[in-house]
C-alpha cells in the first residue's frame, strides 16, 4: 500500500474475512488537480460560481476538453479561503455504491474532520446507504458551520444503478448551506 492510499472500513488488526465493508481510498481522487500553467481564466463563470446564494445543485457541462474541471478545480481553489470543500473525482469503478461513498464521505471527512465522520462509521459498519448513511451525511452537511461544497468531478460516468441513484438522492436532500 503506498501513501496515497489508505483502507477505509478495516480494523488494523482483523483478518480479510473478519472485515465488514472496506475499500480502498485513492487519495488522489479526493484532492482537486492542480491548475495547468495553460489554463484559460474564466473570470464570467468564476464570479458566477463565487455568489453566497448558490443553488443546491450545479452542473458544468461541455464536450470532453472544454475545461469543466479546470473550471470546478479552480474554483474549489478559490472557495477554500471561505467554504469546505469536498472533492471526488468520480471514475467506472465508483458504480459501487460502497467504495463511492466510501470515497465521498472520506473526502469530506478530510476537509472538515466531523462532516462525514458517524455516516463513515456507519458505511463501514454495514449500514443501509439510503435508509441510514445518506441521511446521517446530510444531517452533518446542515449542521455544518458555514458553506460546504461537495464536488463531484465526471459524475455523468456513473452508470445506472444504486450509485448513481443515490448521488441523485443526496442532490435531492441538499441543505441550503450545501452545494
Amino acid at each position: 500500500m503506498t501513501s496515497s492510499e489508505a483502507v477505509v472500513g478495516r480494523d488494523p488488526g482483523a483478518q480479510p474475512d473478519q472485515t465488514r465493508s472496506h475499500a480502498l481510498i485513492v487519495d488522489s481522487k479526493l484532492r482537486f488537480p492542480a491548475l495547468p500553467s495553460s489554463h484559460i481564466e474564466r473570470a464570467a463563470l468564476l464570479s458566477r460560481l463565487a455568489v453566497e446564494d448558490l443553488p443546491p445543485r450545479i452542473f458544468i457541462s461541455g464536450p470532453a476538453g472544454s475545461g469543466k474541471s479546470t473550471l470546478a478545480s479552480h474554483w474549489c481553489r478559490l472557495a477554500a479561503a471561505s467554504s469546505v470543500v469536498a472533492w471526488l473525482s468520480i471514475d467506472e469503478r465508483d458504480r459501487d455504491p460502497v467504495r463511492l461513498w466510501a470515497h465521498l464521505l472520506e473526502g469530506a471527512r478530510r476537509s472538515s474532520p466531523q462532516l462525514g465522520r458517524e455516516a463513515l462509521q456507519a458505511l463501514q459498519g454495514g449500514s443501509p446507504l439510503i435508509e441510514v448513511v445518506l441521511p446521517l451525511f446530510v444531517r452533518d452537511l446542515s449542521l455544518a458551520d458555514g458553506r460546504v461544497l461537495v464536488v463531484l468531478d465526471d459524475a455523468h460516468a456513473l452508470p445506472a444503478g444504486t450509485a448513481r441513484d443515490s448521488i441523485r438522492e443526496l442532490a435531492a436532500l441538499m441543505p441550503p448551506q450545501a452545494t
